[in-house]
């Protein structure tokens, strides 16, 4: 969109997706423009979608695929599994609280609230992550883009 979803008439936006920086807000408060969201329904789907990539990742699924078409057979050098691993969810809303429940993986999640959650072995809150991240063997990402959480993740700086 080349102008500001908030420059027309509109009152109203629903998106399919949980999330909204992709859209143009500017000024949607003053405009009273009201906006939904699909927040929930894909927890089933992205979690599914989260482990089918790291059983890809530690499976070595694309050695496989390869291995296949050209007719030869190696283990690839698979020295990794799920199970038993420790994985960290940052963001512990529906899609975390779905990914938690799966192969029997010690569970580490951060909230802002730091409010303990089923599934969850132990709960930090973003203050705690550097205490949670090296403890982790995955570490699964599923906050919303937003200012607070822009840049949560890079390069330290050593200055």
């Amino acid at each position: 969109m080349s102008e500001s979803i908030v420059a027309s008439e509109v009152k109203w936006i629903q998106t399919w997706s949980e999330g909204v920086n992709a859209l143009r807000l500017e000024n949607s408060e003053q405009k009273d423009v009201q906006i939904t969201t699909a927040n929930g329904v894909h927890a089933y789907p992205m979690s599914e979608t989260i482990f089918a990539l790291m059983l890809a990742l530690t499976r070595k699924v694309d050695t496989y695929i390869k291995q296949q078409q050209a007719k030869t057979w190696h283990h690839g050098h698979m020295k990794q599994e799920i199970h038993e691993k420790t994985i960290g969810i940052i963001g512990v809303g529906k899609i975390g609280k779905e990914t938690a429940k799966a192969f029997g993986m010690t569970v580490l999640g951060m909230r802002h609230s730091g409010k303990s959650e089923e599934f969850v072995d132990e709960m930090f809150t973003k203050k705690q992550l550097n205490d949670l991240l090296p403890r982790c063997d995955f570490i699964v990402v599923t906050l919303p883009l937003t200012p607070e959480t822009r840049n949560m993740f890079g390069k330290k700086n050593s200055s």
